[in-house]
């Protein structure tokens, strides 16, 4: 049947709760068996496309990585940082950005949910960009695990739900409390004021983070653009409902890529209060799929709203 026609077995039945809600973390089991197969990232790659949030990417890299784990053995951090090569051998800026969370997934999975090892790991890489889009996969493991059903974390406390962010280093704490906001909707059911609640309780500089994976975690729940816009509006504040629904494209523009309509219906749904934070981040996104400033220009001027379209445009 093959990897290719899986992914898009499973596009076409997304309409299906179970399957949209929970197909990421199968995608990241599939792709560990094609990698088996091909023993090649390119050519599993080359079969992945961002159905189901892009787990394909990850699951790719992190057989990889295992298999590699004793051939490198000392050397594991030096050849780690090699893995995903250049920005330039991508097409799309969004792989190679997939590739660099992936890493941070795979690590997590060779050290058997060591976070702080993962995290050291991530370290090898030279530019600070690179490092935070890997802690990203480290925090997306340890935090709302796709993949914690068959090894658990290490780094989670039943009664201490801002652990382990209140006890790593500055460095790491923004993009920490970032994805801890996923685990605060896990322990809180996905109650979303429960969520707000719990972001409130975080230092203060890092509360708009911890507010937009709220808007991230709403398309990995639901594929109403109404229930989504519902939950962004529960939050306390009108600047924080504007970060969710920033959040919303975010994550929109990487589980649809190339549906440039599925970010300007849910910008056409929000209230007129949130439109431009709705719009701009269209703008950021875009930006994702291809390098070219003139194609995204393109993009933002399909929307018929001509604010829309400015704010859109001059966030490129």
């Amino acid at each position: 049947f093959g990897l290719a026609k899986t992914l898009q077995l499973f596009k076409e039945n997304e309409q299906y709760q179970e399957v949209f809600a929970r197909c990421h973390e199968v995608t990241h089991y599939l792709s560990r068996l094609e990698y088996e197969k091909q023993k090649s990232i390119a050519k599993v790659y080359a079969q992945c496309d961002s159905t189901c949030h892009g787990g394909c990417y990850h699951g790719t890299l992190e057989a990889f990585l295992k298999e590699k784990e004793d051939q490198f053995g000392a050397n594991l951090s030096r050849e780690f940082a090699k893995v995903c090569g250049n920005p330039r051998d991508y097409q799309k800026p969004l792989e190679f950005n997939e590739c660099l969370h992936g890493m941070g997934h795979a690590a997590m999975f060779v050290t058997e949910m060591e976070l702080p090892t993962s995290l050291k790991l991530c370290d090898s890489f030279e530019k600070q960009d690179h490092k935070e889009r890997c802690y990203t996969g480290v925090f997306m493991e340890n935090s709302s695990s796709s993949t914690s059903f068959d090894h658990a974390s290490l780094y989670i406390k039943a009664d201490d739900p801002f652990y382990p962010c209140n006890s790593l280093e500055e460095k790491y704490l923004s993009l920490c409390w970032q994805y801890q906001s996923s685990y605060f909707s896990i322990i809180s059911k996905q109650d979303w004021n429960k969520v707000a609640s719990l972001c409130l309780q975080i230092p203060e500089k890092y509360w708009d983070r911890c507010f937009r994976t709220i808007g991230t975690n709403q398309v990995g729940f639901t594929r109403s653009f109404q229930v989504i816009k519902d939950d962004c509006d529960l939050m306390p504040s009108a600047h924080f409902q504007s970060i969710c629904v920033a959040g919303v494209i975010s994550s929109l523009s990487y589980r649809f890529v190339g549906d440039t309509n599925k970010m300007i219906d849910f910008c056409s749904l929000v209230d007129n209060q949130h439109k431009e934070a709705c719009f701009k981040q269209m703008g950021t996104s875009l930006l994702d799929w291809d390098n070219s400033k003139e194609l995204a220009k393109r993009e933002c001027e399909k929307i018929p709203d001509a604010k829309g379209a400015s704010w859109c445009i001059d966030a490129i």
